[in-house]
């Protein structure tokens, strides 16, 4: 499972939207959607944030 389908499974996992999950780690809803479609890779910094998330 790629990581974007990966965050995106567990983002509704979890009951959150884009929003929400962008605003608890620091990032635009478009970067979290970017993330989600797999155009970028976060940061390890970003990872551990949506980790604890």
């Amino acid at each position: 499972m790629k990581l974007g389908l990966r965050l995106k499974t567990l983002r509704k996992a979890i009951g959150l939207t884009q929003q929400e999950l962008a605003d608890k780690v620091g990032v635009s809803r478009v970067y979290i959607q970017t993330l989600e479609a797999n155009r970028r890779l976060p940061s390890m910094k970003l990872l551990e944030r949506l980790a604890e998330a």
